[in-house]
Formats: C-alpha cells, sequence, structure tokens
C-alpha cells in the first residue's frame, strides 16, 4: 500500500512540473513540439513502475566513458589525419616540382603528430631523374626542412 501511495506522489508531482513547464512556455511553434515531449516523459512515468524491471536509463555510458574506445578513436582519427595530410602534401609537392621543370616519378612523404597534435613531416623521399642537390634546395623553399630528412633516388631506368 505505502508503494502505491509513493507511485500516485511520484505521478502528481511530475504532473505539476510538467504543467508548469508548459505553462511557462512561451506561445511559439515550438509550444506543439515540447508538449508532445512532455506528454511522452509523463507517459513514460506512469508506465515505468508497471514493467517488470522498469525502464532503467544506462547513465554509466555518460559517467564513466571507456578510455581505451576513447583513446582507440583518438588514435584512429589521428592516424586518418596524417595519411590525409601525407597524400595531400605528397600531391602537391610533386606537382610543385614538375611546374618547376623537374621529372619527377614519385614523392613520398612520412609525417606523425607531435606532443602538440600538430602533424610533423619526419621524411620526404623524391623518386625523379634530375640532380639530387638542386631537387633538395627546391624542396627547403617549400618547407622548414631543418628537421625533415630529404632523401631523393635516381630513377633505375636512368
Amino acid at each position: 500500500m505505502d508503494l502505491v501511495k509513493e507511485i500516485v506522489k511520484a505521478f502528481c508531482v511530475i504532473a505539476i512540473a510538467l504543467s508548469i513547464t508548459e505553462f511557462l512556455l512561451p506561445n511559439t511553434a515550438l509550444k506543439r513540439c515540447i508538449r508532445f515531449i512532455v506528454g511522452l516523459i509523463f507517459i513514460v512515468s506512469v508506465i515505468n513502475p508497471f514493467l517488470s524491471e522498469g525502464l532503467s536509463l544506462n547513465t554509466n555510458i555518460l559517467s564513466e566513458p571507456d578510455l581505451n574506445k576513447l583513446e582507440q578513436l583518438q588514435d584512429n582519427i589521428s592516424e586518418a589525419l596524417i595519411s590525409d595530410f601525407e597524400k595531400n602534401t605528397e600531391e602537391a609537392l610533386k606537382k610543385k616540382l614538375i611546374e618547376n621543370g623537374y621529372e619527377i616519378s614519385s614523392v613520398d612523404i612520412k609525417a606523425k603528430a607531435d606532443e602538440y597534435n600538430n602533424t610533423v613531416i619526419e621524411k620526404i623521399t623524391v623518386l625523379c631523374a634530375d640532380d639530387a642537390d638542386a631537387i633538395k634546395e627546391e624542396i627547403s623553399k617549400f618547407f622548414e626542412t631543418e628537421d625533415i630528412e630529404i632523401e631523393v633516388k635516381k630513377n633505375k631506368s636512368q
């Protein structure tokens, strides 16, 4: 009997709170949507005690995130960003070198994320038919190459 009294008290409190909330809303187009949501909340609160286990919202999802999954997601995003950076930079550098008259077969760039999550280039490898020193000098015009290892390889067919 005490359980029934508590349930009725809870319904009354919820109904009064929802009514006050609806009363305070301005007469706008959103009022219909909010009424609908308020009605759903009331219906769920009425049905909840009669279900065998009740409707329990899993708040652990919000309060205790799985740090391993978050770290894995962050690593995946970081890897994808680095991969895109490498691809786009390779294409841009190859295009620029070809525009400047060099015969470039391929450009390979290896990048990594530094301690501040900035993407930095570690190594640039160029496969070409031209003078290695001239290409290294040309690359140094585009990048701050102090910390970048630049390797220029001759085409085997040359």
